[in-house]
């Protein structure tokens, strides 16, 4: 008699130390899944980190003027260019606005997300010009102001009002560019937006070029779902057969449940530690990618807030984990050596 209950303890202990250990994988797998499913694949986590990064009003501000833009060494060229960067700064300043910007970047974010994400689902992004008229009006109206405060090569002979205004004197035998050339450009540009009636632009295939390494594993992006509530119904199943096994051992019932939980939540937050810092240091020795420092800048800087957004989020959630499980599992065994707590009767 005496020995079967031994046998009979002896069972419910393997047991219990199996399911423990099998809890261990289920808990990664859900974690993991969770942190993909509530970060890298929900559209909102991309938003809130734009927003977070001011990255419409830099764009509008800096961003976009600076791809336009070419600096150069010359001194003629420098006031051209500080004609030119003023311009083009009032041209994007009233054709785009940021909350325009903001709801068109959040319409190819939702499209990609659900591409991605969900089965059989095709892409089609578009970039939305509801108020394309007035846009193209204001467009066209800047260009004009352009043309007009940019001197002809027969105006930067005299003195004129603008270069009075900047206090330059401008040679265009000496510039490596044309003023009259320049002109002519911003010309032909009115005409050709003066002529434009569009009222969206699909950008689906550029995009889809883009995704080429998501895609690739888009198959498996689109069972993450699954992956999470399946490993979350096996840990629950195994935690509840622990509890049947130790339902009069509490003691031990919460050192079976707390010590899987502590394992994974701690292998999880250290692996977190480790990559936040390594990614970060990588971000900051290769931020050039090869645009102007404005446009550097503002990618390097939405990277940075997003790489820190995301494991933020990790660190947090398994920390919470790691700390609440390790409290149980310390009092469960400074109860076994010291007889603090009496959890059986």
């Amino acid at each position: 008699m005496e020995g079967s209950k031994y046998n009979l303890r002896d069972l419910k202990k393997t047991l219990s130390w199996i399911f423990a250990i099998l809890m261990i994988p289920a808990f990664l797998i859900f974690l993991s899944s969770y942190f993909i499913e509530s970060t890298l694949i929900n559209s909102e986590f991309y938003k809130t980190n734009l927003k977070k990064a001011d990255t419409y009003n830099r764009l509008v501000d800096k961003g976009i003027p600076s791809l336009i833009l070419d600096s150069s060494d010359s001194d003629d060229e420098q006031s051209l260019n500080y004609l030119a960067s003023q311009g083009v700064k009032f041209i994007i300043k009233k054709s785009i606005s940021p909350a325009w910007l903001e709801k068109q970047t959040e319409g190819i974010i939702d499209e990609t997300i659900e591409f991605i994400a969900k089965p059989q689902k095709d892409l089609n992004a578009k970039v939305e010009l509801d108020e394309s008229q007035k846009i193209l009006h204001q467009v066209s109206d800047s260009l004009a102001i352009l043309y007009q405060i940019i001197p002809s090569c027969a105006e930067t002979q005299v003195d004129t009002e603008i270069t009075q205004l900047i206090n330059v004197s401008i040679n265009c035998e000496t510039m490596h560019v044309n003023l009259d050339e320049i002109k002519k450009d911003i010309k032909e540009t009115k005409k050709a937006v003066d002529t434009m009636a569009v009222n969206e632009i699909n950008i689906s295939e550029e995009l889809e070029q883009t995704l080429k390494p998501a895609i690739r594993i888009k198959k498996f992006i689109e069972k993450i779902p699954i992956y999470m509530w399946t490993s979350l119904a096996v840990l629950l199943a195994l935690a509840v057969l622990i509890i049947i096994i130790q339902f009069k051992n509490i003691k031990a019932m919460f050192k079976y449940l707390s010590l899987p939980i502590l394992v994974a939540s701690g292998l999880i937050l250290i692996f977190a530690l480790i990559s936040h810092n390594l990614i970060l240091r990588d971000i900051m020795q290769s931020s050039n990618f090869g645009l102007p420092a404005d446009m550097n800048s503002i990618i390097s800087d939405l990277i940075k807030v997003t790489v820190n957004q995301f494991f933020h989020h990790i660190e947090s959630v398994a920390g919470v984990f790691f700390v609440i499980s390790g409290i149980v599992f310390v009092v469960v065994k400074l109860q076994e050596k010291f007889k603090i707590l009496k959890f059986k009767k």
